[in-house]
């Protein structure tokens, strides 16, 4: 059974899917719960999905070096990923 947190994740992501609808841009809509980038790139691999958009915030050095981060590995390992830093950097 969804949790409260699952299902207000799923009305919001909707109304941003929606909202790209509207600008041409497909989108769907999945709540999981696990690993993030497990969960992420498992998917999108499955699906060859063409685009994925994650945001990231500071994480202390020590733990990223420990745990890594999601933006990190998908960096690392999804298909075509590149960051916003490569882009501005061209």
């Amino acid at each position: 059974m969804a949790s409260e947190f699952e299902k207000n994740a799923v009305k919001r992501l909707t109304k941003l899917k929606e909202r790209l609808k509207k600008k041409g841009i497909k989108a769907k809509v999945r709540v999981r719960v696990g690993i993030p980038f497990v969960e992420i790139l498992g998917p999108a691999k499955k699906e060859k999905v063409s685009m994925i958009l994650i945001g990231s915030h500071g994480k202390s050095l020590v733990r990223q070096m420990l745990i890594g981060s999601t933006s990190d590995n998908l960096l690392r390992y999804a298909p075509g990923a590149a960051s916003d830093r490569e882009v501005e950097n061209g």
